[in-house]
């Protein structure tokens, strides 16, 4: 019970940045609570492959009641937040209060676009899990990041065409446009897994 109710808190701590800040700061925080709940388990929760997220996948409607019929074992929240050129409109789904994914709509607004992984309790098709370590010896099918993910590395992942890692780099900041040197791959950590519907 303590383990799960310091994951809340964090949790919360991260949700309470990302209303006020935006997602560049919901990102940074999100790291402060991988760590501490890299542990929890839920052989319940779905998978993400390059189909999508359980019920969620590329002919989805980005719309809150339609999400709710198709997935009853999670629950969804609408919020909006400002970025540069208008409101961005983000779905996210919880499951036991515990936020397991975001969604982004496609180009029309009409259909889920994006969708993140933010939790631990979700494995990717290889197994991989938020907050877990590099899994390859160089950075081959990966590009830095930029912008807010300046200092990160974003991979694309091998055989999923519809799926990337977003990797935090301890004591590497950037700068954009440039990878570290592959020896700070020991020290990488995974912090968000990114699916597409569409393939590219």
């Amino acid at each position: 019970m303590k383990r799960i109710a310091f994951c809340d808190y964090y949790r919360e701590a991260a949700r309470t940045l990302f209303q006020q800040t935006g997602r560049t700061i919901f990102v940074g925080a999100f790291g402060l609570m991988v760590t501490a709940c890299l542990f929890e388990e839920d052989s319940s929760v779905p998978r993400l492959t390059e189909d999508g997220f359980g019920a969620i996948d590329q002919t989805t409607k980005f719309e809150l009641g339609h999400l709710e019929r198709e997935n009853p074992d999670l629950r969804f929240v609408e919020m909006s937040f400002e970025e540069e050129g208008g409101f961005v409109t983000v779905i996210e789904g919880y499951r036991q209060d515990k936020l397991l994914i975001e969604l982004f709509p496609d180009s029309s607004g009409q259909r889920v676009g994006y969708l993140h992984a933010l939790s631990a309790l979700i494995r990717g098709p290889d197994g991989e899990r938020i907050g877990e370590g590099f899994p390859d010896e160089d950075f081959s099918t990966c590009i830095p990041g930029e912008e807010q993910f300046s200092g990160m590395v974003i991979c694309r992942h091998k055989k999923n065409t519809r799926l990337s890692h977003l990797y935090e780099i301890p004591g590497h900041d950037g700068p954009d446009g440039v990878l570290p040197p592959e020896e700070f791959t020991d020290e990488a950590q995974l912090l968000l897994i990114v699916w597409r519907a569409d393939e590219g």
